[in-house]
């Protein structure tokens, strides 16, 4: 760097140049470095303040994508209760039928003079009706955590099951394909 000089007039136009004291160089030098001091301090605030952003930003990321799994859940467990529910009145109405439908065989059957017979298929009928009421009472959400405890204990066994159920439904679909069911 060039030392500041300080100049003098002699004469008409003339001057002498004489090297500065040295007062004004340090002036200088305390600007430029209480700028520099400045410029530091607002790059860290910056930093800072980027940092905080980033943070933020993050963590607003993952609340929502925590918020939104929450959301996906809820609606496939609300899917697979309104499911399980639908089933099991299925289910219930099934075996309510078929027990109908003993204990008419049953009346049939005593008509016919066959009483021990009759006897059993009303006992069976009964049985059903029974077990028609345990599915009244069946719970989904504890099926629903026993299934899911049973998936994750037994991956295997469950894949190996889900196989077998895919293949036995494969081969009675295309059995049906094959010899279509006619009307007499």
């Amino acid at each position: 760097m060039r030392k500041p000089q300080r100049n003098e007039t002699i004469g008409e136009g003339a001057t002498i140049a004489r090297p500065s004291d040295g007062s004004n160089e340090q002036t200088m030098k305390n600007a430029v470095d209480a700028k520099v001091t400045k410029a530091g301090e607002m790059a860290s605030d910056v930093r800072a303040s980027l940092s905080d952003a980033a943070s933020d930003l993050g963590s607003s990321v993952a609340k929502h994508a925590e918020k939104a799994s929450e959301d996906v859940l809820n609606r496939a467990m609300d899917g697979a209760r309104a499911t399980a529910e639908q089933g099991k009145n299925r289910t219930q109405e099934m075996v309510y039928s078929i027990s109908r439908a003993l204990e008419a065989g049953s009346k049939s059957l005593e008509e016919d003079g066959m009483s021990g017979t009759a006897g059993y298929v009303r006992a069976a009928g009964k049985g059903l009706e029974n077990a028609a009421s345990e599915v009244d009472g069946l719970d989904p959400d504890n099926l629903t955590h026993r299934l899911e405890t049973f998936v994750r204990e037994r991956p295997v066994v469950t894949v190996g099951i889900l196989a077998f159920a895919g293949f036995a439904l494969a081969s009675t679909l295309k059995s049906a394909r094959r010899h279509p069911v006619r009307d007499s």
